[in-house]
This record gives C-alpha cells, sequence and structure tokens, in this order.
C-alpha cells in the first residue's frame, strides 16, 4: 500500500512540475509585457505631463 501512495504522490508532483513548467513562460512573457507597457507609458507620458504643467504656468503668469 505504501508503495501505491508513494507512485501516486510522485505523479502528482512529476505533473505539478510539468504543469508549473508550462505556465512560467507564459505568466513571465505578460509581466515582461506589462513592465514594457508601464515603460513606455511612463516615459512618454512624464514628459507629455511636463509639458504640460509649463504651458499652464506660463498661462497663469500672463494672466496676472
Amino acid at each position: 500500500m505504501n508503495d501505491t501512495v508513494n507512485e501516486i504522490n510522485t505523479a502528482c508532483i512529476n505533473d505539478a512540475v510539468e504543469i508549473v513548467s508550462r505556465l512560467k513562460p507564459i505568466y513571465t512573457l505578460k509581466h515582461a509585457r506589462r513592465q514594457q507597457e508601464d515603460l513606455f507609458l511612463y516615459g512618454r507620458g512624464l514628459p507629455v505631463l511636463i509639458l504640460k504643467l509649463i504651458g499652464m504656468l506660463k498661462s497663469r503668469k500672463s494672466n496676472i
């Protein structure tokens, strides 16, 4: 009986390892894409935000 339980446990562990090994590249790829999008938006968004703030400050200065 112990041999059967050990075989089942080993099979379950092997299945789990296989599933994780298949999912890991998918998760890593999605995470990398999300980071790329965040960096792209941050890289483009920050200068645009700064330019808008400068424009707002200039317009307020000219109104005073």
